[in-house]
């Protein structure tokens, strides 16, 4: 019998771009950037000047003003949605269709007409459409969580928490 080879390969890197290039882009691009198996590749916005800073601060070299051009040149795995609320669902259908998973910002969409119309799309591509609810699984919210479903606290009825 032959023996079969073994190649030592390297993972595939994940591809990853952001439509929308503000203040919340960039805490995705600081996390993401520390990350092995994940390249930063493009990002498009309106505002050109607003993303050569982060360009270069991050490495990424695809700077576009046209989210269809650059979903359509780079071809990325994956999206992070930064806009403004009202453009979330536009820029995670247009990712989805291009066949990138998205990471939308919440709130998801601006109607539940929206939210359904960005589901279907990633459903569409067999892609991943996931939002951005950073607490959910944070040690303090899951100790609340727990309290609550045992009946610890009472019946609540109302709630309010900063950070």
């Amino acid at each position: 019998m032959a023996k079969r080879k073994t190649r030592s390969r390297t993972p595939k890197k994940l591809r990853y771009a952001f439509i929308g290039a503000g203040g919340i882009a960039g805490a995705h691009m600081r996390y993401l950037k520390e990350m092995d198996d994940v390249e930063l590749v493009a990002m498009a916005d309106i505002s050109k000047a607003g993303m050569e800073a982060k360009a270069e601060q991050y490495g990424i070299d695809g700077i576009y003003t046209d989210v269809r051009k650059m979903l359509a040149e780079v071809k990325p795995d994956a999206v992070s949605v930064c806009t403004p609320n009202g453009a979330h669902a536009e820029g995670s259908i247009l990712a989805s269709q291009a066949g990138a998973h998205v990471m939308v910002e919440k709130p998801m969409a601006m109607s539940a007409k929206e939210a359904e119309k960005m589901i279907r799309a990633a459903k569409a591509k067999r892609r991943k459409l996931v939002i951005g609810f950073q607490y959910r699984f944070d040690p303090k919210t899951t100790f609340i969580k727990d309290a609550v479903d045992a009946g610890r606290m009472g019946k609540v009825l109302y709630g309010r928490i900063q950070a």
